[in-house]
């Protein structure tokens, strides 16, 4: 119940929009820590990963996804209750490459959105979506 009236089924939010959509186009993933969102991301894309990660192609990810399984690199959390300064210098340096590398593809996955909005509202399967994302991309680098 929303406000005292129900919320409809048109308006509710979908599952799909919760799951990061492609491995090089994606967005950052909302409230990972939910259960059922975790558990779509098991089910719907992590396993897609896996051939990459067979292949030796890494796929970066924020903290939320620690422990999501082979070929997913995160950034190692601080010990609780100390400084970052806590960590060995190596491991601050991969944490800050690997933030590099995702905030560029986060940019560019924010900078399609906000000029190409119709990719906002796309439910379609991250395996459909590739072909609409790479026209998108070359269509950007036109327009820059």
């Amino acid at each position: 119940m929303d406000g005292g009236r129900a919320i409809s089924p048109r308006r509710r939010p979908r599952l799909g929009r919760a799951l990061p959509r492609l491995r090089g186009v994606q967005d950052q993933p909302r409230q990972v820590d939910q259960p059922l969102t975790r558990t779509a991301a098991r089910i719907h894309a992590l396993p897609a990963l896996d051939k990459a990660a067979a292949n030796g192609l890494p796929t970066l990810a924020d903290k939320g996804y620690i422990g999501a399984g082979i070929g997913i690199l995160v950034p190692v959390r601080r010990p609780k209750g100390r400084s970052e300064q806590a960590l060995h210098s190596d491991t601050r340096t991969t944490n800050n490459l690997i933030s590099g590398v995702r905030a560029l593809g986060e940019r560019a996955a924010a900078e399609l959105k906000q000029r190409w909005r119709t990719l906002q509202h796309i439910t379609l399967s991250p395996s459909r979506i590739g072909d609409i994302a790479r026209a998108a991309l070359v269509l950007n680098r036109i327009w820059k």
